[in-house]
């Protein structure tokens, strides 16, 4: 999870990718941790890959298809759009 003060929407943003999402054994997300935007609804899909997917090869094709996502989400609010910013960036360090 990565926690970062956005001063442009006053507010912390909490982006969460990468296996971090508490999930069920079922592997749906806890009732306290479901998606609230189209950037986590996208974060939760790449972390069932993860999930299924241990192997490097298999996680870096995650990675391109959250980038992929992200990028094609429609009409992104402010937050999506500085959420997606912080993703992509720590998903190309990878």
């Amino acid at each position: 999870m990565v926690i970062i003060f956005a001063p442009a929407v006053n507010a912390l943003v909490t982006v969460e990718c990468g296996g971090s999402i508490p999930l069920n054994p079922d592997l749906t997300p806890k009732e306290w941790s479901r998606p609230i935007n189209r950037i986590d609804d996208a974060a939760y899909h790449h972390d069932l890959a993860y999930a299924k997917h241990p192997d490097t090869a298999n996680r870096n094709i995650s990675n391109s298809i959250l980038i992929n996502d992200l990028h094609s989400i429609p009409n992104p609010t402010f937050r999506e759009q500085v959420e997606r910013v912080i993703v992509t960036l720590i998903l190309y360090t990878k």
